[in-house]
């Protein structure tokens, strides 16, 4: 296994772990993402790459596996949870809404090995004083990749503050269509999502626009931006087949995750977004209960890890 570094131009250099399994590339300086999970012995580039830094700048959320905190939509960018308010920049262009925190593009210090295959990386300063500015209280956040035959990827993030704060944690998981991937899902609901691509609060009968997702699906046949939860007692886990090439990758990711966002603009779209998200967009604000929206409070000291885990057969 070695640790290297690459020219990334204004974002400063890309960190790259190799071993004889995989290949990770991530940028500390924009939010630490994921830009490239590659599997040496089955050539199989997981993840969209994006060409350069300006390509990732103008669709940051597209390329790579960008850390989203808090997650999703929030209506208005008004995050409300009983008498406390919180007001966010109304950043998406669906909205006005909020868009997908404070971290995805953000800086981190450089990766630290602490072992073998492991990398732990956190925030920098200037970026742990703007996310108490959003959030009311200081936290601290780390990520940590763990490489074997499997990765995986760990985000603690911990209250140091002395009052709660909203968590909803997720990634955009955007996989490369470069194999003829079918996607399946576990057991659960889609969302029925209004105009301004927010969940409604209700959930649509069996057989709408995730129809066969169940069993599995031709990824290259879906277009779509949707939410879905998890209700099934198995495993949370989506799985991914390319029979022409007999190749299985599994995409783990155990509660706290509990909701789903897939998205794909067109038929042409050569990536498919698999996200998975702690909560459904705008679950503060859904007048539902935390055990179907995924809605969390982080109290003063307490710390959630979430962790996700890639496999391939």
């Amino acid at each position: 296994m070695r640790i290297a570094e690459q020219n990334w131009g204004a974002w400063g250099p890309a960190q790259i772990l190799e071993t004889e399994q995989w290949r990770l590339k991530w940028l500390p300086g924009f939010g630490g993402t994921l830009i490239e999970l590659f599997h040496r012995p089955s050539a199989t580039q997981l993840l969209r790459v994006p060409s350069g830094p300006e390509v990732l700048e103008q669709e940051p959320y597209v390329y790579g596996m960008p850390l989203l905190f808090p997650a999703g939509r929030i209506a208005g960018g008004i995050c409300r949870v009983g008498n406390t308010v919180w007001q966010w920049p109304q950043n998406d262009s669906a909205g006005p809404n909020h868009l997908h925190g404070f971290l995805w593009n953000a800086p981190f210090d450089p990766g630290v090995e602490s072992a073998p295959g492991h990398v732990r990386f956190t925030p920098t300063a200037s970026t742990a004083a703007h996310l108490q500015e959003m959030m009311g209280q200081p936290l601290s956040v780390s990520v940590e990749y763990t490489v074997g035959t499997s990765v995986e990827i760990a985000v603690e993030v911990r209250n140091l503050g002395d009052g709660f704060v909203p968590f909803g944690l997720g990634f955009h998981m955007n996989v490369l269509l470069e194999r003829p991937w079918t996607v399946r899902l576990p057991e659960g609901k889609e969302w029925v999502m209004g105009r301004d691509l927010m969940p409604t609060g209700e959930f649509w009968p069996a057989g709408h626009a995730l129809q066969g997702l169940d069993s599995g699906r031709p990824a290259a046949d879906l277009v779509c931006d949707t939410c879905y939860r998890v209700t099934g007692p198995g495993p949370n886990h989506v799985k991914l087949c390319d029979q022409v090439g007999r190749l299985r990758a599994r995409l783990t990711c155990p509660p706290p995750f509990t909701q789903w966002v897939l998205y794909r603009p067109r038929l042409d779209s050569n990536f498919l977004s698999i996200e998975p998200y702690t909560w459904v967009h705008n679950a503060p604000n859904l007048p539902l209960s935390p055990q179907v929206t995924g809605m969390a409070r982080l109290e003063p000291g307490q710390a959630i890890r979430s962790q996700v885990l890639w496999e391939i057969e």
